[in-house]
């Protein structure tokens, strides 16, 4: 059962990459953090920041809508939820 943090992750993605950000959400799970998309806490959430801002960097120049990104993700860090 995925998380709420997961959840979450798809949500601020989908806005971005729309109906791929599960799948591009779950690659990155996979290949950067070595576990399951169902096992994502907020502790994995900063390591995963990382790389999807360097992912969604080489898709887009846009600095505004990575800045953006990036802020909505960080939150995701600081809410009281896992």
């Amino acid at each position: 059962m995925p998380t709420a943090c997961y959840r979450q992750l798809i949500n601020a993605t989908s806005e971005l990459l729309g109906p791929a950000s599960q799948r591009f959400i779950d690659r990155q799970i996979r290949n950067h953090l070595s576990i399951e998309p169902s096992d994502l806490t907020k502790a994995d959430l900063k390591k995963l920041i990382q790389w999807l801002r360097l992912s969604v960097g080489v898709l887009t120049d846009d600095e505004a809508l990575l800045y953006n990104y990036d802020l909505t993700l960080k939150k995701l860090c600081d809410e009281d939820k896992s």
